[in-house]
């Protein structure tokens, strides 16, 4: 049972069953997630507005749910695990492709070049080394798309850290943990890189 309560558009107030009317048009429903989230309707609303935001940013659909899927294993969050998994497979990606991302792995140079520096923002706290963020700038990635890959690291973050909090129930096919990131054991908790 999740700890923060998911809610339903009637028992929201009138602010959050807006906010839930629209997620379900912009999602096609409205998961266990986002009506916890409608607890607050300000964090709603936030995580609702960033995320539209980066759908018109330089990133396909695809490489943010390859990002997110990074990202989420990291933190071993089980409903993001299983979230962006489906969301990847209604984008047209591989199995083989996301559980690759959830590693770290990637046979092009651009997304490998990604993936690590997720890694070094995610694991170390934003303390990315020279030949991380320069083997992302050679492989192509330009200052717009590392600041994206920033923000979009931002928002998958806050689902991780609000879902693994409320311990919100899987609602969607559930993924199995993998070993962890680049092949090392899920990290709970993250260890502290100095």
């Amino acid at each position: 049972m999740s700890r923060i309560r998911p809610i339903s558009e009637p028992a929201a107030d009138p602010r959050g069953a807006a906010l839930l009317r629209q997620a379900a048009r912009r999602l096609g429903g409205t998961s266990a997630m986002v009506r916890g989230m409608a607890q607050s309707p300000a964090a709603l609303e936030g995580f609702i507005n960033f995320g539209a935001a980066l759908e018109q940013g330089s990133f396909s659909a695809r490489t943010r749910v390859l990002i997110a899927l990074a990202v989420s294993e990291i933190h071993a969050c089980r409903y993001c695990l299983a979230v962006y998994t489906e969301l990847g497979r209604r984008q047209g990606l591989a199995e083989a492709e996301m559980l690759d991302a959830r590693q770290g792995v990637a046979g092009d140079a651009r997304l490998r070049a990604m993936f690590s520096l997720v890694q070094g923002i995610v694991i170390q706290r934003g303390e990315v080394g020279a030949q991380d963020f320069y083997a992302a700038r050679d492989a192509g990635l330009s200052a717009a798309e590392l600041t994206e890959l920033v923000a979009n690291i931002a928002l998958v973050l806050f689902a991780n850290y609000f879902n693994r909090l409320a311990e919100t129930e899987v609602d969607f096919r559930a993924v199995d943990m993998g070993p962890g990131f680049g092949g090392r054991a899920s990290c709970h908790p993250l260890p502290i890189l100095i």
